[in-house]
């Protein structure tokens, strides 16, 4: 487990996390990649603690981790 900022995990990419876009066309798409070069699908970021998966660190706030990380026992 990897404890981080709140403003770090932001910026970690997220598996889970999904955009929309419409294209050229008029078509839509959806798709998941971190890509920062301005492209529709660049907001797939961690939502820190706004994602049911974040677990707050007790003995600091603005710290946390993802719980999809945590290997299960």
């Amino acid at each position: 487990m990897n404890l981080v900022r709140e403003d770090q995990a932001r910026e970690k990419w997220c598996p889970f996390s999904l955009a929309v876009a419409r294209l050229e066309g008029g078509e839509v798409a959806t798709g998941n990649r971190n890509v920062d070069d301005g492209s529709p699908f660049g907001g797939t970021h961690c939502l820190g603690p706004k994602c049911m998966c974040w677990h707050a660190d007790i003995n600091s706030p603005d710290m946390g981790y993802c719980g999809l990380s945590v290997k299960a026992i």
